[in-house]
C-alpha cells in the first residue's frame, strides 16, 4: 500500500496553551493487516515501510517531543498521553507486555528517566517508550562516513524500517532527501523477535506527542508492504508544508514595538543634539 497525495498529513498542530497537559496525534491505515498465520504462531510476517517526514518547530530551538511509526492492536489511544509518551502510553501502562505495541520513535527531547541518549535520536520501542535500542539520528554515505541528521530542522527526511520475520532482525535507516538513495548501512540493526509482541492482526500507522515543547509533525509520503519491499516513493511530487501566517494582533504588536523603539531612538537623538547645541552656545 502507498500514501501519496497533494496534501501533507499533520499529526500534531503545535498549538498548546499554558495549562495544556499535552497533545497527541494519530494516523492509521484504516484496516488491520495480518502479521501471523495464527494467533499462536511463533513467527511474524516480514514487513517493510518507508516514508518521508518533516518536523517544524513551534519556537526556534524549543520543540518536541517526537513521533513514531507504530504497529498496534487498536487505533484507540484515548488513555494515552502526549509529551514523553508520544501518544502511545501513559504512566500506568508504560512497559506493560499486554500493550502489544511495536514502534520506532523519532524523538527530539532527551528524557533522563527514559534513558534517552540525547535530544535527537531514533529508537526501537516495545510496549514502552524506554527504547530497546537507539542511536543518535544519522546516516552513512557511500564512503562509509557518518553524517548527523537534525530531526527537527525543518528538513525532509526519508526513513526505512524493515523487519525480517525469519531472521528476526530489525533494520532502521534514515537520510535527508539530499541523499535520496537508501544508505547501504542501517542506522540501527537490532535482533528482535516480534512474535510475542504482535497479534495476528494489527494496525500500522503513526503517533506523535507534544507538551510545553511543541512541534508540528508531518508525514509527506508513506508506503508499506508485507513480505516484500515497500513501494518506491515519488520524491519529486511531495506536498509542501503550509507556511505559518502571523496573526493580525501579533503583526500589530510587532509594528507597535518597532514604532515605539524608533520613537525612543529619535527622542534620544534630538536630546543629544539639543544638549550639544546648548553646550556649544554657552
Amino acid at each position: 500500500m502507498a500514501l501519496q497525495n497533494s496534501r501533507a498529513l499533520r499529526l500534531t498542530d503545535g498549538q498548546l496553551t499554558r495549562d495544556d497537559p499535552g497533545r497527541s496525534g494519530h494516523a492509521f491505515y484504516p484496516t488491520t493487516l495480518q502479521f501471523k498465520n495464527s494467533e499462536n504462531a511463533k513467527t511474524t510476517q516480514s514487513f517493510s515501510t518507508r516514508f518521508v517526514f518533516e518536523i517544524v518547530l513551534e519556537l526556534q530551538e524549543s520543540g518536541g517531543h517526537g513521533f513514531t511509526f507504530v504497529v498496534a492492536p487498536s487505533t484507540n489511544f484515548s488513555g494515552a498521553m502526549g509529551d514523553r509518551y508520544l501518544g502511545l502510553f501513559n504512566q500506568g501502562n508504560n512497559g506493560n507486555q499486554s500493550n502489544h505495541i511495536f514502534a520506532v520513535e523519532f524523538d527530539t527531547v532527551q528524557q533522563a528517566t527514559l534513558k534517552d541518549k540525547d535530544a535527537n535520536h531514533v529508537g526501537v520501542d516495545v510496549n514502552s517508550v524506554i527504547s530497546y535500542a537507539s542511536a543518535p539520528a544519522a546516516y552513512y554515505t557511500e564512503l562509509g562516513r557518518k553524517e548527523n541528521v537534525i530531526l527537527d530542522s525543518r528538513t525532509r527526511i526519508q526513513a526505512w524500517i524493515e523487519y525480517d520475520g525469519n531472521e528476526k532482525q530489525l533494520n532502521a535507516t534514515i537520510a535527508p532527501l539530499s541523499h535520496p538513495l537508501k544508505p547501504n548501512r542501517s542506522l540501527i540493526s537490532y535482533p528482535i523477535d516480534l512474535s510475542p509482541v504482535l497479534n495476528e492482526h494489527m494496525y500500522v500507522g503513526f503517533s506523535s506527542g507534544t507538551l510545553a515543547l511543541a512541534s508540528k509533525h508531518y508525514i509527506l509520503a508513506w508506503s508499506f508492504a508485507m513480505d516484500g519491499k515497500a513501494p518506491e516513493l515519488d520524491l519529486s511530487s511531495l506536498p509542501s508544508i503550509p507556511r505559518d501566517r502571523t496573526p493580525l494582533w501579533k503583526s500589530f504588536k510587532l509594528f507597535l514595538s518597532v514604532f515605539v523603539a524608533l520613537g525612543a531612538l529619535l527622542l534620544l537623538i534630538i536630546t543629544v543634539i539639543i544638549s550639544y547645541w546648548i553646550k556649544r552656545k554657552r
